[in-house]
């Protein structure tokens, strides 16, 4: 019998492959296996993160479903209706409608000014509101936002209301730059009293 060499080398490759995958085989096991290689430790340190990811987008997923969406209505400067619930916006305190602030010795109203400005940035665009504790004057306080933009952050930044811990830096930038009531005088601690 003549044995083709073509075919005999072919047969050796191919045992050489089997061997080598055989290898490799054995070696990925040694790296899963439970003896405190850094393979195993690996891959139970991507199992955990991919555990944490789901529970934190379930939990996310879950807060996101009590949110509140759809066109509101200033009614003050710091409180908006949307869906015909009224929210107070979380963090902040604006001055109430009828009062007045003074700026280049006139009075003006600040209230309605503050309220105003807080009806030019939602000007029509949905707003979602994610609600928190319901005060005792029955409004529940919430976060609210437009395209994004926390809109009590962006009151405080424009000088129309006064900022609790959350948004002390836009409080002390809009002061700086003698924004919105900055620019003037009022009564700060009447407007701060309703921060508590």
């Amino acid at each position: 019998m003549i044995i083709d060499p073509q075919q005999k080398k072919s047969e050796r490759a191919h045992a050489l492959r089997r061997r080598a995958g055989r290898r490799a085989r054995r070696r990925m096991m040694r790296n899963l296996s439970a003896r405190g290689r850094p393979g195993s430790r690996r891959l139970l340190a991507l199992m955990a993160l991919v555990i944490g990811a789901m529970v934190i987008y379930l939990l996310a997923v879950d807060r996101g479903s009590e949110a509140v969406l759809g066109h509101a209505t200033a009614l003050r400067g710091d409180v908006i209706a949307v869906a015909g619930t009224s929210y107070r916006l979380a963090g902040i305190a604006a001055p109430p409608p009828e009062m007045f602030c003074r700026r280049d010795d006139l009075d003006y109203r600040c209230g309605a000014a503050a309220r105003d400005a807080l009806a030019a940035l939602i000007d029509e665009d949905p707003v979602r509101c994610v609600p928190g504790d319901t005060r005792r004057s029955g409004i529940t306080v919430a976060r609210c936002f437009v395209d994004g933009r926390d809109l009590a952050g962006a009151m405080v930044l424009a000088g129309h209301a006064l900022a609790g811990e959350t948004y002390r830096n836009e409080e002390m930038e809009a002061r700086a730059e003698k924004r919105g009531m900055w620019s003037g005088r009022f009564e700060e601690s009447m407007i701060r009293a309703r921060l508590n």
